[in-house]
């Protein structure tokens, strides 16, 4: 990275790159590595530290990467609102792009020109993102080519374990693939099109974390907005967080109970903003069965979940008001 981006501050950038971080410290240190041998002298790294626990690790690692503009909250205010507060400081410094990441990805030299051509491609108009895939190797598993919606109305990471050789996308020619969503651990946007919403930069403020992703791109969709898969950018994605329903643990309840909260309830926020008025008939029930399947499930093999079931029908009048609301704004 040219020294010429150290303290280079105020002024226009071409990519302005947003991270949010949130304890493991060791793969933001990687990923701002990657980023200082990728970018050019016109490109800037805006990190959000959401009140990770080791502070004497984190004064280490803004002392070893000065030219990154940090800023730290007392609290985890969530992943959303993380890259709210850098892209507000984005913004008005004449930038073209914002490129927001997880603080688990590597870059390589010409991944960023590669998205600038192809977002000018479609006019730089579009939501973008890369392909995350599970390693380096010529043939990468993939960890997310785009997302997609199932009968139960859950998100899905296109071809998420298979090979890049065992998909469509090796005989992939155009620069842009359009998708039905992207997945927010990279997710590129024309600084043009910011705000994405009325409330907020880019996420709904009600996604504290987990799903603002799919929300965004369905409410992205239902403006007439379009988004696209670069398939000749692949990112290797140190996936950290949670998985499955079957990895949460009591601790993960004890210790982090917003997030699970966050993880388990905000596909019913999307649901009922998206998908509830799409089911008839038949997926109605299947939608119903997978329900009490699911919640069968936790009562059994997760009781101490069971307190979020007040939670659900918390968030569900929420949605209710939220949507009444709009409604009435509309009229």
């Amino acid at each position: 990275m040219h020294s010429s981006l150290v303290s280079r501050f105020n002024v226009p950038f071409r990519v302005g790159i947003s991270l949010v971080a949130y304890n493991r410290l060791d793969e933001v240190q990687k990923t701002l590595t990657s980023l200082h041998a990728v970018l050019g002298p016109e490109d800037r790294v805006w990190v959000h530290d959401n009140a990770s626990a080791d502070q004497q690790a984190l004064r280490a690692l803004r002392q070893a990467f000065p030219w990154v503009c940090w800023t730290c909250s007392e609290q985890n205010i969530g992943f959303g609102a993380g890259h709210h507060a850098n892209l507000e400081q984005m913004q008005g410094e004449g930038g073209q792009y914002a490129f927001l990441l997880n603080p688990d990805l590597a870059l390589h030299p010409g991944d960023l020109e590669q998205l600038m051509e192809a977002s000018r491609q479609v006019g730089d108009a579009w939501l973008l993102g890369p392909a995350l895939v599970a390693s380096e190797e010529p043939d990468p598993v993939l960890d997310s080519a785009g997302l997609e919606w199932d009968a139960t109305f859950r998100s899905w990471d296109r071809w998420q374990g298979e090979r890049w050789s065992e998909t469509p996308l090796r005989d992939a020619m155009a620069a842009v693939l359009e998708v039905s969503g992207l997945c927010g651990a990279a997710l590129w946007i024309p600084m043009a099109l910011l705000p994405l919403r009325n409330e907020a930069w880019v996420f709904a403020p009600e996604y504290f974390a987990y799903g603002e992703d799919g929300e965004l791109s369905l409410a992205w969709r239902r403006q007439g907005g379009q988004l696209g898969l670069v398939p000749g950018v692949r990112l290797v994605h140190r996936r950290g967080g949670f998985g499955k329903l079957s990895a949460l643990q009591r601790e993960d309840w004890e210790q982090r109970r917003r997030v699970v909260q966050s993880v388990l309830l905000n596909r019913y926020r999307t649901w009922y903003r998206y998908g509830r008025e799409e089911l008839q008939g038949w997926a109605w029930a299947t939608w119903i069965a997978h329900e009490l399947a699911r919640w069968g499930y936790i009562a059994l093999r997760k009781p101490f979940l069971l307190p979020l079931l007040p939670e659900l029908l918390r968030v569900l009048r929420e949605e209710r008001n939220f949507l009444s609301s709009n409604r009435q704004d509309d009229a």
